[in-house]
Protein backbone atom coordinates (compact mmCIF):
# COMPACT_ATOMS: atom_id res chain seq x y z
CA UNK A 1 0.00 0.00 0.00
CA UNK A 2 1.22 3.57 -0.87
CA UNK A 3 -0.18 6.17 1.41
CA UNK A 4 0.35 10.27 1.66
CA UNK A 5 -0.53 12.71 4.14
CA UNK A 6 -0.10 15.95 3.56
CA UNK A 7 -0.55 19.00 5.61
CA UNK A 8 -2.69 21.79 3.31
CA UNK A 9 -3.80 21.23 -0.07
CA UNK A 10 -6.14 18.66 -1.48
CA UNK A 11 -5.79 14.96 -0.28
CA UNK A 12 -3.46 14.09 3.02
CA UNK A 13 -4.01 16.19 6.24
CA UNK A 14 -5.47 19.50 5.69
CA UNK A 15 -5.37 21.72 8.31
CA UNK A 16 -7.97 24.88 7.92
CA UNK A 17 -8.26 28.01 9.75
CA UNK A 18 -7.11 31.62 10.65
CA UNK A 19 -3.66 30.67 9.57
CA UNK A 20 -4.77 28.26 6.99
CA UNK A 21 -7.95 30.25 5.47
CA UNK A 22 -9.20 27.36 2.68
CA UNK A 23 -12.61 26.75 4.96
CA UNK A 24 -13.05 29.65 6.57
CA UNK A 25 -13.16 27.83 9.87
CA UNK A 26 -11.68 25.90 12.49
CA UNK A 27 -9.39 23.32 11.97
CA UNK A 28 -9.99 20.37 9.45
CA UNK A 29 -8.17 17.18 8.74
CA UNK A 30 -8.38 14.58 6.33
CA UNK A 31 -6.14 11.77 5.38
CA UNK A 32 -5.95 10.17 1.68
CA UNK A 33 -3.98 7.31 -0.17
CA UNK A 34 -4.33 9.43 -3.35
CA UNK A 35 -2.03 12.86 -2.30
CA UNK A 36 0.69 11.35 -4.27
CA UNK A 37 1.08 9.65 -7.83
CA UNK A 38 1.32 6.39 -7.62
CA UNK A 39 0.94 5.32 -11.20
CA UNK A 40 3.76 3.31 -12.75
CA UNK A 41 6.39 5.37 -14.32
CA UNK A 42 5.32 8.19 -12.04
CA UNK A 43 8.81 9.19 -10.66
CA UNK A 44 8.56 12.44 -12.33
CA UNK A 45 5.37 13.38 -11.74
CA UNK A 46 5.74 12.62 -8.29
CA UNK A 47 8.59 14.76 -7.69
CA UNK A 48 6.79 17.65 -9.64
CA UNK A 49 4.34 17.09 -7.25
CA UNK A 50 6.72 17.21 -3.93
CA UNK A 51 8.26 20.41 -5.34
CA UNK A 52 5.02 21.86 -5.95
CA UNK A 53 3.61 21.40 -2.38
CA UNK A 54 6.96 22.35 -1.24
CA UNK A 55 6.96 25.89 -2.65
CA UNK A 56 3.44 26.49 -0.91
CA UNK A 57 5.13 25.26 2.42
CA UNK A 58 2.84 21.95 2.40
CA UNK A 59 4.66 18.62 4.23
CA UNK A 60 3.64 15.48 2.14
CA UNK A 61 4.48 12.43 3.65
CA UNK A 62 4.75 9.82 1.51
CA UNK A 63 4.61 5.71 3.30
CA UNK A 64 4.75 2.68 1.97
CA UNK A 65 3.55 -0.87 3.10
CA UNK A 66 3.00 -3.86 1.04
CA UNK A 67 -0.27 -5.48 0.49
CA UNK A 68 -1.69 -8.41 2.29
CA UNK A 69 1.02 -8.52 4.78
CA UNK A 70 -1.44 -6.79 7.39
CA UNK A 71 1.19 -3.64 7.94
CA UNK A 72 -1.59 -1.83 6.22
CA UNK A 73 -3.95 -1.78 8.87
CA UNK A 74 -1.73 -0.94 11.09
CA UNK A 75 -0.21 2.17 8.63
CA UNK A 76 -3.51 3.22 8.72
CA UNK A 77 -4.36 2.88 12.23
CA UNK A 78 -1.37 5.14 13.31
CA UNK A 79 -1.98 7.48 10.40
CA UNK A 80 -5.68 8.37 11.94
CA UNK A 81 -3.85 8.36 15.97
CA UNK A 82 -1.42 10.75 14.70
CA UNK A 83 -4.11 12.81 13.07
CA UNK A 84 -6.35 13.04 16.35
CA UNK A 85 -2.80 14.13 17.66
CA UNK A 86 -2.41 16.59 15.23
CA UNK A 87 -6.62 18.05 15.76
CA UNK A 88 -5.90 18.29 19.23
CA UNK A 89 -3.38 20.08 19.27
CA UNK A 90 -3.98 22.57 16.47
CA UNK A 91 -7.34 23.42 18.31
CA UNK A 92 -5.15 24.59 21.46
CA UNK A 93 -3.16 26.02 19.31
CA UNK A 94 -4.90 27.97 17.11
CA UNK A 95 -6.14 29.81 20.75
CA UNK A 96 -3.22 29.87 22.71
CA UNK A 97 -0.39 30.73 19.80
CA UNK A 98 1.91 29.79 22.30
CA UNK A 99 4.52 28.31 20.23
CA UNK A 100 6.13 29.61 16.71
CA UNK A 101 4.54 28.03 13.99
CA UNK A 102 7.59 26.46 12.79
CA UNK A 103 8.19 24.69 16.03
CA UNK A 104 4.77 23.38 16.40
CA UNK A 105 4.99 21.77 12.63
CA UNK A 106 8.85 19.98 13.67
CA UNK A 107 7.21 18.76 17.21
CA UNK A 108 3.88 17.40 14.87
CA UNK A 109 6.17 15.04 12.96
CA UNK A 110 8.52 14.06 15.64
CA UNK A 111 5.24 12.24 16.72
CA UNK A 112 4.60 11.04 13.66
CA UNK A 113 8.38 9.37 13.50
CA UNK A 114 7.74 8.31 16.74
CA UNK A 115 4.75 6.75 16.32
CA UNK A 116 5.61 5.00 12.96
CA UNK A 117 8.78 3.19 14.60
CA UNK A 118 6.57 1.80 17.10
CA UNK A 119 4.39 0.46 14.47
CA UNK A 120 7.48 -0.79 12.72
CA UNK A 121 8.51 -2.60 15.88
CA UNK A 122 5.42 -4.59 15.66
CA UNK A 123 5.49 -5.78 12.13
CA UNK A 124 3.13 -8.51 11.60
CA UNK A 125 4.98 -9.34 8.12
CA UNK A 126 7.98 -10.09 10.24
CA UNK A 127 7.72 -14.03 9.89
CA UNK A 128 7.33 -13.58 5.88
CA UNK A 129 10.36 -12.70 5.54
CA UNK A 130 12.44 -14.78 8.29
CA UNK A 131 13.45 -18.41 8.24
CA UNK A 132 13.55 -19.98 11.20
CA UNK A 133 15.07 -23.14 12.62
CA UNK A 134 16.47 -24.66 15.63
CA UNK A 135 20.24 -25.05 15.89
CA UNK A 136 21.86 -27.94 17.62
CA UNK A 137 23.06 -27.22 21.18
CA UNK A 138 23.78 -29.42 24.37
CA UNK A 139 22.31 -31.16 26.94
CA UNK A 140 22.66 -31.66 30.75
CA UNK A 141 21.40 -32.05 34.25
CA UNK A 142 17.86 -32.52 33.07
CA UNK A 143 17.89 -29.95 30.18
CA UNK A 144 18.93 -28.84 26.31
CA UNK A 145 20.42 -25.77 25.44
CA UNK A 146 19.82 -25.18 21.77
CA UNK A 147 18.86 -21.97 19.38
CA UNK A 148 16.36 -20.36 17.62
CA UNK A 149 18.31 -19.36 14.52
CA UNK A 150 16.14 -16.59 12.50
CA UNK A 151 17.47 -15.69 8.90
CA UNK A 152 16.46 -12.90 6.99
CA UNK A 153 15.31 -13.95 3.22
CA UNK A 154 13.99 -11.17 1.84
CA UNK A 155 15.48 -8.71 -0.36
CA UNK A 156 15.61 -5.66 2.62
CA UNK A 157 16.95 -5.10 6.08
CA UNK A 158 14.39 -5.71 9.04
CA UNK A 159 14.78 -5.41 12.62
CA UNK A 160 14.59 -7.91 15.63
CA UNK A 161 15.07 -6.37 19.73
CA UNK A 162 13.93 -8.55 22.65
CA UNK A 163 12.77 -12.34 23.26
CA UNK A 164 10.90 -14.87 20.77
CA UNK A 165 7.65 -15.53 21.82
CA UNK A 166 7.92 -19.90 22.39
CA UNK A 167 5.40 -22.63 23.32
CA UNK A 168 5.04 -26.17 22.87
CA UNK A 169 2.12 -27.33 20.10
CA UNK A 170 0.36 -30.90 19.94
CA UNK A 171 -2.30 -32.23 17.88
CA UNK A 172 -3.19 -31.48 13.87
CA UNK A 173 -4.71 -28.09 15.12
CA UNK A 174 -1.61 -27.60 16.95
CA UNK A 175 -2.91 -26.52 20.38
CA UNK A 176 -0.75 -24.83 22.69
CA UNK A 177 0.55 -27.35 25.70
CA UNK A 178 1.56 -25.87 29.25
CA UNK A 179 3.01 -22.11 29.62
CA UNK A 180 4.87 -20.23 27.12
CA UNK A 181 8.58 -20.28 27.56
CA UNK A 182 10.19 -17.56 30.14
CA UNK A 183 11.05 -14.89 28.30
CA UNK A 184 14.01 -11.84 28.94
CA UNK A 185 12.89 -8.69 29.44
CA UNK A 186 13.06 -6.75 26.07
CA UNK A 187 15.53 -4.13 27.69
CA UNK A 188 18.24 -6.25 27.79
CA UNK A 189 18.81 -6.99 24.18
CA UNK A 190 20.45 -4.22 21.41
CA UNK A 191 18.38 -3.95 18.44
CA UNK A 192 19.33 -6.05 15.81
CA UNK A 193 19.24 -5.10 12.09
CA UNK A 194 19.52 -8.18 9.46
CA UNK A 195 20.59 -7.84 6.18
CA UNK A 196 19.35 -10.11 3.67
CA UNK A 197 20.93 -13.24 4.40
CA UNK A 198 21.78 -12.57 7.96
CA UNK A 199 21.12 -14.58 10.40
CA UNK A 200 20.57 -13.73 14.41
CA UNK A 201 20.01 -16.24 17.30
CA UNK A 202 18.00 -16.29 20.69
CA UNK A 203 19.34 -19.00 23.27
CA UNK A 204 16.64 -21.55 24.65
CA UNK A 205 16.57 -23.71 27.77
CA UNK A 206 14.36 -26.65 27.58
CA UNK A 207 13.61 -28.96 30.89
CA UNK A 208 13.37 -32.78 30.35
CA UNK A 209 9.70 -33.56 31.89
CA UNK A 210 11.21 -36.33 33.60
CA UNK A 211 13.18 -33.65 36.02
CA UNK A 212 8.73 -33.04 37.23
CA UNK A 213 6.51 -35.50 39.24
CA UNK A 214 4.64 -36.73 36.54
CA UNK A 215 1.61 -36.43 38.70
CA UNK A 216 1.95 -32.73 38.81
CA UNK A 217 3.61 -32.77 35.10
CA UNK A 218 1.05 -34.67 33.56
CA UNK A 219 3.46 -35.05 30.43
CA UNK A 220 1.53 -35.06 26.75
CA UNK A 221 3.23 -36.05 23.26
CA UNK A 222 3.88 -32.77 21.67
CA UNK A 223 4.59 -32.01 17.79
CA UNK A 224 6.98 -28.93 17.79
CA UNK A 225 7.22 -25.21 18.94
CA UNK A 226 5.18 -22.45 18.31
CA UNK A 227 7.37 -19.31 17.65
CA UNK A 228 6.82 -15.88 17.60
CA UNK A 229 9.87 -13.23 16.15
CA UNK A 230 10.13 -10.45 18.60
CA UNK A 231 7.32 -7.95 18.27
CA UNK A 232 5.58 -9.96 15.69
CA UNK A 233 2.26 -11.17 15.57
CA UNK A 234 2.10 -14.21 13.17
CA UNK A 235 3.48 -17.16 14.30
CA UNK A 236 6.21 -19.71 12.56
CA UNK A 237 6.53 -23.17 13.91
CA UNK A 238 9.87 -25.51 14.61
CA UNK A 239 9.67 -29.33 14.45
CA UNK A 240 10.87 -30.44 17.44
CA UNK A 241 8.46 -33.88 18.50
CA UNK A 242 9.10 -35.39 21.52
CA UNK A 243 6.80 -35.06 25.23
CA UNK A 244 6.15 -31.76 27.13
CA UNK A 245 4.64 -30.78 30.30
CA UNK A 246 0.72 -29.82 29.76
CA UNK A 247 0.94 -28.28 33.28
CA UNK A 248 4.61 -27.56 34.17
CA UNK A 249 4.92 -26.78 38.33
CA UNK A 250 7.73 -24.38 36.80
CA UNK A 251 9.06 -22.95 33.84
CA UNK A 252 10.18 -25.81 31.18
CA UNK A 253 10.91 -23.12 28.39
CA UNK A 254 13.11 -20.09 29.31
CA UNK A 255 14.13 -17.66 25.97
CA UNK A 256 17.02 -15.25 25.77
CA UNK A 257 16.96 -12.04 23.57
CA UNK A 258 17.69 -12.08 20.14
CA UNK A 259 21.52 -11.36 19.69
Amino acid sequence: MCGACARGGRGGVRVSGPEFPESGGGPVLSCSDEAMPRQRGGGALAERTRNALARRRILALHLMSSPGSGKTTLLERTLRGWMSVVDTTLIGWLDERDLPREQLEAWLVDQLVGMLRTTAEHDPATAEQLALRLGSGDSGMGHSNSELRFTNRGDHACTLQGSPGVSFVAGTDGHQVGEPAERAPKSTGKLITLQPGDTASAPLSIVNPGMFDPAECKPVEVRGLRVYAPGDTASMFVDKPGSACSTPPEPQLTVNVVR
